[in-house]
């Protein structure tokens, strides 16, 4: 009896406690000019909210609250917005505050100790290779010289499916995640070194996604750090396996490319390729261009340019596949602008304004990031008239904006022609910030003009040379925007029987 008289005031201390920081948690939120939050929990915050993917979850938050909310994740404050006027707020006149990120553990591990672009602190070293990236990778002259390998690729894709149709008459099944997956994992790498993936480099398909494309880049034991100390799932050990996986895969093409340009000397230059580049500017400043930053620009390569395109590749398609009438009018642009003999080159793109529309329309309904990668702000601001604290997590909700009935006619809908005035017009920033698939400000991606390239050429080429059909000829109008799939139909077009005949 004793014992449980002791263990039961216990208990009752406890919950004292807990109602305790209730109400001072109550107190402290009601003296402040802060953005409008729903009640919280005592050390989880608001993480109970989150039942749902986050950017729906969000997204019925913000419906609730508002477009400006701050909520609590475990000890971390957010701020969440989901309206194009915040958006530039956060973005444009508090770019600099919130040019930060938070100090995740995925930065921690997979960005080299936050010295990688993606994850390093705003300052010198970011823009130091904000600049790099900018004029050895992204330029418009760096994009145009690597066009061929491009449009290479993108031809021996076209190849691959024709040897595998069994006629010209009859349609045969693909799976579009993995022959995308190889398109894109070809393009990077030849682009970075001077191989293609050939399956026979000791690295499955399945290894190369793992170590590059993380399911999660931000993980509970960020918002929770007691997690951490007990291996809550595993997660940082999962981190540090792929970060060996990921050294192990850089190292050696690093290496490997080191050694064919000294043994190859001024003949080796006459290919120049990305980590060419890079090795160049080691020799000059060794002390700046350390292998690991090496290593972190080239990852940088794999895991973004790959999932991006990928996501794009696999919706755009999927969407032409539902919408029968906008792949028709999308062929029939194709032909009249792409002479028959020929597959579809980079140099056609920008005579195509329909295919533009498409995977502009592609981006808007599915993001490649749907809440791209969290921003920190580094000191006291407002956004929306609100104070801000400084340390507080920026969650920009891309998803929410692209599907805003207020901002878009028929949000659920697919809908390309909606682009048209703005394509013609050359406008991509599409009035403001309601179309921000690849992020804005000094943390915009800065390969969205490869991805662009990327994705317009494989979906024109595959459209223009082959016949496309669903695995299941279900037309059930809702299921017309929701998850892309990942297999189709195709067939070669008997038009084009003597070109397939020369590839």
């Amino acid at each position: 009896m004793e014992i449980f008289f002791f263990f039961s005031n216990y208990y009752y201390y406890f919950l004292l406690f807990i109602f305790f920081l209730f109400v001072c948690n109550l107190l402290f939120k009601g003296s402040k000019n802060r953005p409008p939050s729903p009640l919280a929990l005592p050390i989880l915050g608001h993480l109970y909210l989150l039942n749902k993917p986050l950017p729906q979850a969000l997204k019925h938050l913000s419906d609730c609250y508002g477009p400006v909310l701050l909520l609590r994740f475990g000890s971390q404050y957010i701020l969440a917005v989901s309206s194009p006027s915040a958006v530039e707020e956060c973005l444009t006149k508090n770019d600099v505050i919130f040019a930060n990120r938070p100090p995740v553990i995925a930065g921690k591990h997979l960005g080299y100790n936050f010295t990688t672009l993606e994850w390093a602190p705003f300052g010198h070293h970011w823009r130091n290779l904000r600049r790099l990236t900018n004029i050895e990778i992204f330029s418009s002259s760096s994009l145009q010289a690597s066009s061929n390998i491009r449009n290479e690729e993108v031809r021996n894709l076209i190849g691959q499916l024709f040897r595998k149709s069994s006629s010209l008459e009859r349609f045969q099944d693909v799976d579009m995640k993995s022959m995308f997956f190889e398109l894109t994992f070809n393009i990077v790498m030849k682009m970075v070194t001077r191989k293609r993936y050939t399956g026979d480099m000791n690295w499955s398909s399945d290894t190369i996604r793992d170590t590059f494309l993380p399911e999660r880049l931000v993980n509970m034991v960020d918002f929770l750090p007691v997690l951490k100390w007990i291996g809550y799932q595993g997660t940082e050990r999962n981190l540090l396996r792929m970060r060996r996986n990921k050294d192990l895969f850089l190292e050696g093409m690093i290496e490997e490319n080191r050694n064919i340009k000294i043994t190859a000397g001024d003949e080796g230059k006459k290919e120049k390729t990305m980590i060419d580049a890079l090795l160049s500017l080691q020799e000059e400043e060794p002390e700046t261009y350390t292998d690991e930053i090496i290593k972190g620009i080239i990852g940088l390569m794999f895991a973004a340019g790959i999932e991006t395109q990928l996501v794009t590749l696999v919706s755009s398609l999927s969407l032409l596949l539902n919408h029968p009438e906008a792949l028709t009018k999308l062929r029939t642009e194709l032909d009249l602008h792409v002479e028959e003999g020929r597959i579809l080159a980079e140099s056609d793109l920008p005579k195509l304004p329909y295919l533009q529309c498409v995977i502009y329309e592609s981006l808007r309904l599915h993001p490649p990031a749907p809440i791209p990668l969290p921003h920190q702000s580094s000191q006291v601001c407002t956004v929306g008239g609100y104070d801000i604290p400084r340390g507080t997590t920026l969650l920009v909700n891309v998803w929410a904006i692209h599907r805003d009935p207020k901002l878009w006619e028929e949000p659920a809908m697919f809908k390309p022609e909606r682009f048209e005035a703005g394509v013609i017009r050359g406008d991509d920033r599409m009035d403001g910030f309601k179309w921000i698939p690849f992020g804005s400000g000094r943390r915009g991606c800065p390969g969205a003009g490869l991805a662009m390239r990327i994705v317009s050429l494989a979906v024109g080429a595959l459209i223009q040379c082959f016949e496309w059909r669903k695995v299941d000829d279900d037309d059930d109008e809702q299921n017309k925007v929701l998850e892309p799939f990942s297999r189709a139909m195709y067939k070669p077009r008997m038009v084009h029987k003597d070109l397939f005949s020369q590839i």
